[in-house]
Formats: C-alpha cells, sequence, structure tokens
C-alpha cells in the first residue's frame, strides 16, 4: 500500500503535464517558424541568383553590343560588390540627402540676403547716391589732369599741417569770425561805393566802429607779424 502511494506521488500532476505540453508546443512552433523563414530565406537567394543571372546576362549583352568586352564572371562580380557596399552606398546617399538640405538652406539665406542687398541698393540710388558717384568721374579726371603726382607727394609731407590749420579754421570762434565777415562783405555795395575826401576818410575813422576795426588790423597785422618771426628767425632783420 505504501509502495503503491509512493509511485502515485512520483508520477506527474496534470497540471505540470499540461505545461509540458504547451512547452513542447511552443517548441513545435519555433521549429515551424524557423523552417518557414528558412524556407523564405532560400526562396530570396534562389530569385536573388534568378535576378543577378538575368542582369548579368542583360548587361553583358548591352556592353557587347556597345562594343565593351567583358565576361559575364566580371558582371557577377560587380553586382556581388554593388550589394556588400550597400551600407556605404545607403551612407552616401544620406550625405547627398544632407548636402540637399543644406543646399536648400544656403539657397533660403542666399535669397534673402540679395533681398536685403536690393533693398539697399534701391534705397541709395532714390538718395541720389548713384548719380554723385556719376558726377564724381569728372572731377576725379580733372584732378588727375591738373595736379602731378609731384604735386601728391608734396601733399603727402604738407598733409598734417593742412589738417592741422583746417582744425584751426574749424573752431567756433573762427567760423563765427569768418561769418561775420562774410555777411559784412555781403552788405557792402561794391558797385556803387560814394567817392570820399580826406577830410571824410579822417572823420569816418573817429567813429568807434572804425576805430575798433583799425585796431582789430593792427592787432592781427602785428600777431601776424610776431609768429613770422618764430616761424623764421633767421628774417628777424
Amino acid at each position: 500500500m505504501a509502495a503503491n502511494q509512493t509511485a502515485n506521488d512520483q508520477l506527474p500532476t496534470r497540471e505540470e503535464f499540461n505545461r509540458l505540453e504547451s512547452k513542447i508546443d511552443l517548441i513545435l512552433e519555433n521549429i515551424q517558424e524557423n523552417k518557414a523563414q528558412s524556407e523564405r530565406l532560400d526562396d530570396l537567394l534562389a530569385d536573388a541568383s534568378i535576378i543577378t543571372k538575368d542582369f548579368s546576362e542583360h548587361a553583358t549583352h548591352e556592353l557587347s553590343e556597345a562594343g565593351v568586352a567583358i565576361g559575364s564572371d566580371v558582371t557577377g562580380d560587380l553586382v556581388i560588390k554593388v550589394l556588400r557596399n550597400l551600407d556605404n552606398f545607403s551612407d552616401l546617399m544620406e550625405l547627398l540627402e544632407n548636402a540637399t538640405d543644406l543646399g536648400k538652406d544656403v539657397s533660403l539665406i542666399m535669397n534673402s540676403a540679395i533681398m536685403d542687398a536690393t533693398a539697399k541698393i534701391e534705397a541709395l540710388d532714390q538718395k541720389g547716391y548713384f548719380k554723385f558717384a556719376a558726377e564724381m568721374g569728372p572731377i576725379a579726371d580733372r584732378v588727375v589732369e591738373h595736379f602731378t603726382s609731384q604735386d601728391l607727394r608734396d601733399l603727402s609731407d604738407n598733409v598734417v599741417n593742412i589738417l592741422e590749420t583746417v582744425k584751426r579754421i574749424t573752431q567756433p570762434d573762427m567760423m563765427e569770425a569768418v561769418n561775420n565777415a562774410i555777411v559784412i562783405f555781403r552788405n557792402v555795395e561794391t558797385q556803387d561805393i560814394p567817392p570820399m575826401s580826406l577830410f571824410r576818410v579822417v572823420r569816418e575813422l573817429n567813429k568807434p566802429e572804425a576805430k575798433k576795426g583799425l585796431g582789430f588790423l593792427v592787432t592781427f597785422l602785428k600777431n601776424l607779424g610776431e609768429q613770422e618771426l618764430i616761424n623764421h628767425p633767421t628774417n628777424k632783420n
């Protein structure tokens, strides 16, 4: 009795039997799936072999008609090399796609830059810059015709003095004095100046404004002489 009980305990239960059956079914399914994949791979290889053979024969025929002697084995090797380098061709195509995208971006930027440049050029044209530049041509021709290369060298030697002179002339007090002189000159009737006798000249010189003008003239001449002596001390005598 005890022996029969021990034997019954060693037999697999219904649950263990079902798990075992499920594992066997899973193994059989994997075997069938692997077999199907193997068959599909064999079919693919067979189709590829047929296509490669047809392509090789067709390419050989076309090249032969074109006068290019090439064997089918060479064509087959070429096809094999192409298939081996599909990854490289894929990388090359990706590089070309990136270059195309970059070209599109650069094209957009260039179009925008050209539009901005065109707008700025049009604005300059409306302001008259190009007409002004065109009129500068005859001026430059006259300058070139009038001055020599030696004149330019002399100008370069004295350009500092010229700029210093211009700097002093453009000071506010100097500009005011020059402007006053211009206004006075314009107000003087140079065409209808009445003649004056010596007595009238003396009488006019006794007026305050005439005395102030004479004082300015004398002071100017005095300072001019002093500056001349400073710049050329050898001419003191």
